[in-house]
């Protein structure tokens, strides 16, 4: 299978709000994406791993603040994001959920097989995406304790190229008319 690997680090990222928004800008999709980018016209973006550092001090003011969300936006993404408190796609999609671990002494790492995934259109050449880790009760940014900071994220992809046929359909099969024995 054709593909590619992104790797988004947070520490490599324009992060805010003690590692909780995370921005990674003029990601070169041509370059990323290589013969794929002229190839196809509709990718899979699949959440292969997500390492977790230690963090610093208490996580979360309460269990709300570390019961999370991970919600991408930046690229152009298809019917994956349909939200239904307001009807409508929303211009980010939410990847997977999970807890952090309050007082964790060492890293934690998830490991997701190809069932956590978003389909996005053949984005322009340069891209910035943004990765938000957000309160899974009410979509917010989490509290953090006194001194604290949420930890280092790293987040690895995998892209696939759909071929063209699976998006369109397949091209229907041609039939021998029986009263001229020709094919249509």
């Amino acid at each position: 299978m054709e593909g590619a690997i992104l790797v988004l680090k947070c520490s490599n990222s324009a992060r805010s709000s003690l590692n909780r928004v995370m921005n990674w800008n003029n990601i070169s999709m041509r370059t990323l994406l290589g013969d794929m980018f002229d190839k196809y016209e509709r990718f899979k973006l699949i959440l292969s791993n997500i390492a977790i550092s230690t963090s610093s001090g208490s996580l979360g003011a309460t269990l709300d603040d570390i019961q999370v969300s991970l919600n991408i936006s930046g690229l152009p993404f298809i019917n994956s994001s349909y939200d239904t408190a307001t009807g409508n796609n929303k211009s980010s999609v939410c990847l997977t959920s999970f807890t952090y671990n309050r007082t964790a002494l060492n890293g934690v790492i998830y490991d997701y097989d190809d069932s956590i995934y978003a389909i996005f259109q053949k984005p322009s050449n340069m891209c910035d995406i943004q990765i938000n880790v957000l309160r899974i009760i009410d979509d917010t940014i989490p509290n953090v304790g006194a001194g604290s900071f949420y930890p280092f994220i790293n987040f690895i992809f995998r892209i696939e190229g759909i071929p063209n046929n699976l998006i369109e359909g397949l091209k229907p099969q041609r039939r021998i008319d029986d009263r001229t024995g020709i094919t249509k």
